[in-house]
């Protein structure tokens, strides 16, 4: 019988792998080096594993903590699956002498690849545990409903050790992104920062249970292999509230981002749009916790707020005193929506009324005071009536839009104003009848004294509120002091609907949702693919999501600085930066055209032996 042989050459393409993509780039170890010792984490999880060493002695590991989170986020910046599969392959197959100087690894080809994997798996688990606040007694099979109780019984009976853990999670997670974010030079970085705050939904490899399907499960029901994670709805708030059918759910974790975003919302491009903190939780759990401990965090970096933008679940979702009037003392511009019940007359305090979201006088016209509510139910009626074309729809559309437009400038001579900037929750205001900035006339006050010269009569004269809508706005001569906190549930900067609101609400919310579709790429970072992703435990998603988002963040520092340097060529040569022509070409890469430039200079330069031009020297 004829032996079945290989020759070399069939078995040199029966060898190659699919995950053997040549050496590692020494440039990524190195700029994953360079990140990871300026976070601080190598030191700080030291001073962890010293808090939980319970014995003395023992060997040291054969992989240390700097070289795991130095491979983990290379291979999340090279676009690799998170799987421990890939990082044994990193090192058994694609380590140069180089990065293994780097990484501080010592190789040994005496070792088996299976014994390498179990070094992999054992060294990222060393990372998970001193971080893991969702403790199982066992992530190798499923539970029964009985079996999860009892260990979240078990493992959670010491509250305190698992606020340590949440507490440490939390910091791994800012501690990494804080580092990603100083690889942007000082000289970008604004006085204030401007964020924007979202949640996005990390889906998880595992079939999850429903509420509804968990509350009929007697003790022997098998729960998933993630039983912390929960279901995600697309409406709403995104929980599950156990009436949603799966085809609109998916079953994971969510993560909070705070992005940045410009201070000035006509140049977009002036910062790069990078997380500057992460969070997870339960969908639709907690949101607006979430995102005041990354606010909190942010300013105990030494970080100044300037504006933040959330959707409704953040503001004004949140309740008052968690997130709204904490972010007002740390001196931020808050920015948000409203729903359809939230908008028309919300709040009144010293006679002033809060109209979706801006204090007025008490004189302003129900008109006015409805107008926005008025033109929502009319479009909406408008939307129903299956009597009118495409056509007449659109019409009255546009019409109705052109006299809401109208009736919010209304508002303007009514608006209530801040005679200084406020120092606490309390700010003094005047009323619009007041001053020399007074922009209406009212009996109730002599603007005569304290108008500068000129045609009293041209200011729009107002009625006199009702006697019972009137206080210390109307009562006084003069001023009148506010507490804001008191009505800061909606109370943001700008007026709703503003040009201003438009600018810094629209813009912002734009770039973070861009930002969570960069991370959801299929075929860069994967963060929605399921399969690229297969450690389990609410640690490790917390950990390959922070570190996914870590390398999306040195990314968009590369693109935002070759973008940049990419402007100051097309300035010198006085050409039109391909971000401000139209019809940009998408052929090439802001790299690959820095790059042309610099071989061409290089090449004139030989030929001509000029000195460089002062781009480049710079």
């Amino acid at each position: 019988m004829k032996r079945d042989i290989l020759f070399e050459s069939e078995l040199a393409f029966a060898l190659l792998e699919p995950e053997q993509r040549g050496p590692l780039t020494l440039a990524y170890a190195q700029m994953a080096a360079k990140v990871i010792d300026r976070s601080g984490l190598v030191e700080l999880i030291a001073k962890w594993e010293k808090a939980d060493q319970k014995y003395r002695g023992g060997a040291r590991p054969n992989l240390n903590s700097r070289a795991v989170l130095i491979l983990w986020l290379m291979m999340l910046r090279e676009h690799e699956p998170a799987q421990v599969t890939w990082f044994t392959s990193a090192l058994t197959n694609r380590m140069t002498e180089e990065v293994a100087d780097v990484l501080g690894v010592r190789r040994d080809s005496s070792v088996s690849p299976g014994a390498y994997y179990d070094r992999a798996s054992r060294a990222t688990h060393r990372i998970l545990k001193l971080i893991d606040d969702e403790p199982l007694v066992n992530r190798r099979k499923r539970l029964t409903k009985a079996e999860y109780e009892e260990s979240n019984a078990l493992l959670r009976g010491d509250p305190d050790r698992i606020a340590v853990l949440e507490h440490r999670r939390r910091r791994f997670g800012n501690m990494l992104l804080e580092a990603t974010a100083k690889m942007l030079p000082k000289r970008f970085w604004p006085d204030k920062v401007s964020l924007v705050i979202d949640a996005t939904i990390v889906p998880l490899f595992a079939h999850g249970r429903s509420k509804a399907q968990k509350e009929k499960m007697d003790a022997f029901g098998i729960l998933s292999v993630e039983p912390d994670a929960g279901y995600w709805v697309r409406e709403g708030d995104h929980k599950d509230d156990g009436t949603k059918t799966k085809d609109k759910m998916k079953y994971g974790m969510e993560i909070e981002l705070p992005v940045l975003v410009s201070p000035d919302p006509l140049r977009p491009n002036s910062v790069p749009n990078i997380a500057l903190g992460i969070d997870q939780h339960v969908p639709g759990t907690d949101p607006t916790g979430a995102a005041r401990r990354l606010f909190d965090d942010i300013v105990e970096r030494g970080y100044v707020l300037d504006h933040l933008i959330g959707d409704r679940a953040y503001f004004p979702g949140a309740r008052k005193e968690v997130l709204q009037n904490p972010m007002r003392a740390h001196g931020a511009k808050l920015v948000m929506d409203y729903k359809r019940d939230e908008l028309g007359l919300r709040d009144q305090i010293e006679g002033a009324i809060l109209v979706e979201g801006t204090l007025y006088s008490p004189s302003m016209p129900k008109v006015l005071i409805n107008a926005t509510k008025d033109f929502y139910d009319a479009t909406k009626a408008d939307a129903e009536d299956t009597g009118l074309t495409k056509r007449e729809r659109k019409r009255r559309y546009d019409e109705r839009e052109q006299q809401w437009r109208d009736k919010l400038k209304s508002r303007e001579i009514y608006v209530v104003r801040l005679k200084e900037l406020p120092k606490g929750p309390k700010a003094v205001y005047l009323c619009p009848a007041v001053g020399p900035g007074a922009t209406m006339t009212c009996k109730l006050k002599d603007i005569h004294k304290t108008r500068k010269a000129g045609p009293v009569n041209l200011l729009p004269a107002v009625n006199v509120p009702p006697a019972d809508a009137r206080g210390g706005l109307c009562n006084n001569s003069h001023s009148v002091t506010i507490n804001r906190d008191e009505i800061g549930k909606y109370l943001q900067h700008y007026a709703f609907e503003s040009e201003q609101w438009r600018l810094w609400y629209n813009g912002p919310r734009s770039a973070v949702e861009v930002f969570n579709a960069y991370l959801k790429d299929p075929t860069t970072y994967g963060l929605d693919v399921l399969g690229r992703r297969r450690l389990r435990g609410m640690a490790a998603n917390f950990f390959l999501s922070a570190m996914t988002v870590a390398a999306a963040n040195l990314q968009k520092i590369a693109e935002f600085l070759l973008e940049t340097q990419e402007r100051t060529i097309d300035k010198a040569l006085k050409q039109a930066s391909p971000l401000n022509r139209s019809g940009r070409s998408r052929k090439s890469s802001a790299s690959q055209r820095v790059n042309a430039y610099l071989q061409e200079t290089a090449y004139a330069r030989m030929k001509e032996n000029a000195d460089p031009p002062t781009i480049l020297r710079a």
